[in-house]
């Protein structure tokens, strides 16, 4: 990661992305969240957990490795996120 990088914000949304968010990981997420209709799905990674909360339709990004970098973003950015390098549409 580059040092001179934010330690916080969407710099976890792009490092989840880059490092845990595989092929795999995506589909994963893509389909879990399609679906839920209610409630919250934590999922843990190498690196980052993620969890998805239907209710307030927010997705929080958390770095297992330090504490401090954490990002929540809205659902539906999340999922064009990680639809953006799946060929999936969100």
């Amino acid at each position: 990661m580059n040092d001179a990088a934010p330690r916080t914000g969407r710099a976890v949304l792009l490092d989840f992305l880059a490092s845990d968010a595989t092929p795999h990981v995506r589909t994963l997420l893509l389909s879990e969240t399609a679906c839920l209709t209610s409630g919250i799905r934590e999922c843990t990674f190498n690196v980052f957990n993620v969890t998805v909360d239907v209710g307030s339709a927010l997705v929080t990004i958390d770095d297992d490795l330090d504490t401090e970098r954490t990002f929540t973003l809205p659902l539906a950015e999340f999922l064009r996120a990680l639809a953006e390098d799946s060929g999936e549409d969100a």
